[in-house]
């Protein structure tokens, strides 16, 4: 069971071929970092679209989990300040990495405000935001992002 799976291409998408570990013939694709749309994924089977994720949807694996037969993961490609955030919340690891790559605002709210992005993401994902939705909250003043969250109270002090 501890059996990486096969890597079947090589492009700006890798299809990881699933069905050794799953006895079921399944592939999950996904973009890697460089290319238009990075880690967008779909599974399928027998060519056949089984599903699509959205953003901020993880494939069902941990972002680390997808490897090929010699090692080689999906997160290999992302930046070492992504995956330093992602490794603040691992459950969120993929959607964290998303969200990153949606644009240079996410990244340097990431990396400027770790704990209020992951706060973001997790908003984002709870209430299936699309991208252009999150980069409009990321225009915001940081105490307009905490409202959203629901975060922001009047002090009585």
């Amino acid at each position: 069971m501890n059996q990486p799976a096969r890597q079947l291409s090589i492009s700006t998408r890798v299809v990881f071929d699933l069905s050794v570990i799953l006895n079921y013939d399944i592939q999950i694709s996904v973009e890697d970092w460089h290319s238009e749309t990075p880690l967008k994924w779909c599974s399928k089977t027998d060519e056949s679209i089984l599903a699509e994720g959205r953003f901020l949807e993880a494939p069902g694996l941990p972002l680390f989990a997808l490897e090929d037969e010699t090692g080689k993961r999906i997160s290999d490609g992302i930046p070492l300040p992504v995956l330093e955030i992602t490794r603040l919340m691992p459950a969120m690891a993929f959607e964290l990495a998303q969200a990153c790559a949606s644009s240079q605002a996410a990244r340097e709210l990431a990396k400027s405000s770790p704990l209020l992005f992951i706060l973001l993401v997790d908003y984002a994902r709870n209430y299936s935001i699309t991208r252009e939705v999150f980069e409009e909250l990321l225009r915001l003043k940081r105490t307009t992002m905490l409202g959203h969250l629901g975060l922001l109270q009047k002090s009585r002090w």
